[in-house]
């Protein structure tokens, strides 16, 4: 097997290389260490903040809230119907949609519905008011 020549051999095991190595690893472990205990802390509050009386208690009422609405649109909607969802915000829409499947076609036209619902920021359904209208029987 050839061998380096000998200034490159000696380069290799210099001190000042040994000690770059030695830096650098250092480095890379106190890198680590840092983003760790950053890691365990951020969990550590998110976790305090998500299990808190307040948040645990907003989502109660938020379940409640969505559970009264697809009740109440199954009370409203006999099955099978077409029914359009007017609902403005993405997340109610999805909601409405999520409740209205499977069992009842959405229609992407108000014109062809039987029904339109609308859900808004209210009171009816714990933070929600729901509108059902009746546009035509088929």
């Amino acid at each position: 097997m050839t061998q380096p020549p000998d200034e490159v051999q000696g380069s290799l095991r210099s001190p000042g290389t040994r000690s770059l190595r030695v830096l650098l690893w250092l480095a890379a472990v106190t890198s680590a260490a840092v983003i760790l205990v950053w890691g365990i802390a951020t969990t550590s509050q998110n976790l305090d903040v998500l299990t808190s009386p307040t948040v645990q208690q907003s989502s109660r009422a938020e379940t409640a809230g969505y559970q009264c609405l697809e009740a109440a649109l199954r009370r409203a909607i006999p099955r099978g119907a077409e029914v359009f969802d007017a609902a403005t915000s993405v997340l109610l829409y999805q909601r409405v949609a999520e409740s209205l499947t499977p069992g009842y076609r959405l229609v992407q036209d108000a014109e062809q519905a039987q029904y339109v619902v609308d859900v808004e920021a209210g009171t009816t359904c714990g933070l929600y008011t729901l509108t059902v209208t009746h546009r035509r029987s088929r």
